[in-house]
């Protein structure tokens, strides 16, 4: 089973000297492919198509990527089984809501390609409101060091509209450290500009109860539509998502509702367990196939 679809590489001689089937996982490759120069992405995504005919069956994160993947890889639709991503829930628990103060969170890498810019300047224009006086901005999931001048730009942004004292960056992601920063929230966002096919800080966000606002875009409201955890805004840009956050924020009963009706769905639907039953069926049926 490889990890991802930039490994095709291994599965014919894999398949060959083992005599087995081989499967593999699709999740955000084009996350490594897009940022190249688009010459080579069509040498990429031509290579991985030829490639995939290798591979007996693909995992995909979501029904959004198993289309994504289908139209770029030319990937036959019955060799595409979609299994939602899953994580130990055992830790996880109802985070307070008290809004005292109220907290919008951010839990990604901290970059520009993952929406940080946008969700900063939403939260400067929230700030511009004087019932927000009080309103906090906590960002946890670190930097690399192409990141590092972004991150930079956005504290000089945040320092020069005086408000860099209610914005809170977190260093240490490990699991305490995260269990502690989602129950400290009132809402969850991570407005990556292009989506993803998954997002596991979706699942932790709502496994403590905590709502998560998103753009229309990637695998977003196909997980919203399945927890009911959430709502989604468009365009995504930053005025429209400080308007969302804003509907939410002024209805702290709505928040409590949907963090309440997408903690059971997750606590059903999204546990590690139950990933891996899903993954042990495609394996059945791949080997029974075979």
């Amino acid at each position: 089973h490889l990890s991802n679809a930039l490994l095709l590489g291994l599965a014919r001689k894999l398949k060959n000297e083992l005599k087995i089937p081989v499967i593999c996982s699709l999740q955000d490759e084009n996350e490594w492919i897009e940022p190249m120069d688009e010459i080579y992405q069509d040498l990429v995504w031509a290579k991985m198509a030829e490639r995939a005919e290798d591979i007996d069956a693909f995992i995909a994160a979501s029904q959004y990527y198993a289309k994504k993947s289908q139209q770029m890889m030319k990937i036959p639709a019955e060799k595409i089984h979609v299994v939602y991503g899953g994580i130990d829930l055992r830790s996880y628990e109802q985070a307070p809501h008290t809004f005292k103060p109220p907290v919008i969170g951010y839990l990604c890498r901290m970059s520009e390609y993952f929406g940080l810019g946008i969700i900063v300047d939403a939260f400067i224009q929230l700030k511009k409101d004087a019932k927000y006086n009080d309103l906090k901005l906590y960002l946890m999931g670190g930097y690399t060091g192409d990141d590092k001048p972004f991150v930079k730009q956005m504290v000089k942004k945040l320092t020069v509209e005086g408000i860099m004292d209610d914005v809170r960056i977190f260093d240490n992601f490990e699991l305490k450290y995260r269990l502690e920063f989602l129950k400290s929230l009132s809402l969850l966002s991570v407005p990556v500009p292009g989506g993803e096919a998954f997002g596991a800080y979706q699942v932790e966000a709502l496994a403590t109860g905590v709502p998560i606002v998103q753009p229309n875009v990637g695998g977003y409201p196909e997980f919203i539509e399945a927890t009911g955890g959430g709502i989604l805004y468009e365009p995504n840009d930053p005025a429209s998502l400080a308007q969302a956050l804003s509907s939410m924020l002024k209805d702290p009963d709505r928040i409590r509702e949907l963090g309440i009706k997408g903690r059971k769905v997750v606590m059903e639907r999204f546990s590690m367990q139950i990933m891996a039953n899903n993954i042990l069926d495609v394996y059945k049926k791949v080997v029974k196939n075979d």
